[in-house]
């Protein structure tokens, strides 16, 4: 879920960011409870992070058991035996907010594909934070090439046989292959039309994967207000929320007097709906509970994508409904060898994650490669 970090054991980004020389900064992306800029006693944290433990061991639990041929369950009802735990609705919902999706909607085998890659045998952490930005490091990928921004595109005609036609607002061209990379909540509300229509199963893959919304709050401070508190400590308040009231922040981001501040669901659209003057105002609020008034006060500036609102994106990332994890496999697989798709929701093992996205478009873009590998030469 953040953004500033490669994360999963499986993710060849990382394995680019070091050879690149980048250093290694591991991050714990479990929450800690803050007050006052101060972490709190372990006792007062232990209950939580032991209900979290519990919950993980029985996602991973069910999740195996689906993945073995079981049948899928929700997170919810995978859980529902610690739901009288203390913390049970915190812990929920930071799941929430990391997989994009309420509990009861979450599909464990979902879950538990992509949370399996997120565990080192020895214990320490496999997310890494990029301090030079992830943008930064994401740009080079575009050296060298022709890349047209600003240029939606809105049909694809595949009714030839040895083209597809690409119509944008600037215009047609023309391409043997094409690799669609729109996320799902664009493809699903037919933003983008196909001539003929695509296969009934490609249709339902994209109701089967729709996108919830997280949003991240950048805030700038004029001052240090972290104190003690270590470089991209993931913090929360001591409140046992659920989602309309839930929120985490990466603290002291690349060690600097900078803060992403994270919210979802029903909270994040609230806020989005709100404009500028509602994020600032819940961040205070956030500010004032875990570093105090004084913080709440150094904020200089703040930054946000609302993705909610974007018509090209429609929400954050994809989480597969209970039974329907499947559609990942479907869209992984080219019609007529010359329309594929790409992008986090089209992984399996790596949803919801910029390597996700990485490793699909570079699956596709080699079997373009070594299909016309005679005619590109």
């Amino acid at each position: 879920v953040v953004p500033n970090a490669l994360g999963g054991t499986n993710n060849p980004l990382y394995d680019l960011y070091r050879a690149q020389g980048g250093p290694d900064v591991p991050c714990v992306l479990r929450p800690t409870f803050y007050a006052e800029g101060q972490a709190l006693p372990d006792a007062e944290q232990g209950p939580f992070q032991d209900t979290a433990t519990a919950v993980g061991a029985a996602i991973a639990t069910a999740g195996i058991a689906a993945q073995l041929g079981a049948p899928d369950s929700s997170v919810a009802d995978a859980t529902a035996l610690l739901a009288d735990q203390p913390w049970y609705t915190m812990t929920t919902a930071f799941l929430a907010l990391a997989l994009d999706a309420p509990v009861d909607r979450l599909s464990t085998l979902d879950v538990w594909n992509d949370l399996q890659f997120a565990i080192n045998p020895d214990g320490s952490p496999t997310d890494k934070v990029n301090p030079s930005g992830m943008g930064n490091f994401a740009a080079q990928f575009a050296e060298g090439l022709d890349i047209r921004l600003g240029t939606p595109v809105t049909a694809l005609d595949l009714t030839a046989a040895d083209q597809i036609t690409v119509m944008t607002d600037q215009g047609p061209l023309t391409a043997r292959a094409v690799i669609v990379t729109a996320p799902m909540t664009v493809l699903a509300a037919g933003k983008i039309t196909f001539t003929p229509d695509l296969p009934t199963a490609y249709q339902q893959a994209f109701a089967d994967l729709p996108f919830g919304l997280v949003d991240k709050l950048g805030i700038a401070f004029s001052s240090d207000i972290f104190c003690a508190t270590p470089a991209n400590t993931v913090i929360t308040r001591r409140l046992d929320a659920d989602l309309s009231a839930f929120a985490m922040a990466l603290a002291r981001l690349a060690d600097q007097p900078m803060m992403n501040l994270f919210f979802a669901d029903d909270l994040a659209r609230e806020l989005e709906a709100g404009g500028e003057a509602a994020q600032e105002a819940f961040a205070r609020e956030f500010l004032t509970d875990t570093y105090g008034a004084d913080a709440a006060k150094a904020i200089e500036r703040t930054i946000i994508h609302p993705w909610g609102t974007d018509p090209w994106a429609m929400g954050s990332y994809s989480a597969a409904r209970v039974g329907k994890v499947g559609a990942r496999a479907t869209l992984a697989q080219s019609i007529d060898n010359r329309l594929y798709f790409a992008g986090e929701a089209v992984s399996t093992n790596a949803h919801s994650s910029l390597h996700g996205a990485f490793l699909t478009g570079q699956s596709a873009a080699r079997q373009i490669a070594d299909r016309y590998a005679t005619t590109l030469h």
